[in-house]
């Protein structure tokens, strides 16, 4: 919505009438985890890292095999870890060295017992 004279989201906007200005590098984010709300209660301030810590929280981050990118599935990451030469296993999956180093020294893939 055009708000002030510039384009505006209809939450910033909301926050903005009820509390004020907003702090450079804030953003208004939801406890309601619905992007269209603009229920004062609902909102609350904080910084990108916030926001995503609050989406990985409840559930809403797309990790391993759920992640569009992903190339392997959680049985496959704990066959590398388990496997005896996993650079071959790697291979035979169709990655890299590099992937299998971060998998085994659990960089990536963390959540995978």
């Amino acid at each position: 919505m055009w708000f002030r004279g510039r384009l505006e989201k209809a939450h910033r906007v909301a926050w903005i009438l009820k509390y004020g200005r907003i702090q450079r590098g804030k953003w208004v984010l939801h406890r309601c985890d619905n992007p269209p709300c603009v229920r004062w209660s609902h909102l609350f301030l904080g910084t990108h890292r916030d926001n995503m810590a609050d989406a990985n929280r409840k559930g809403r981050t797309a990790k391993g095999e759920r992640h569009p990118t992903a190339k392997l599935t959680e049985a496959q990451v704990r066959a590398i870890r388990a496997a005896a030469d996993p650079y071959a296993l790697g291979r035979a999956f169709g990655i890299t060295n590099c992937p299998i180093h971060r998998i085994i020294h659990r960089m990536t893939w963390k959540h995978v017992k």
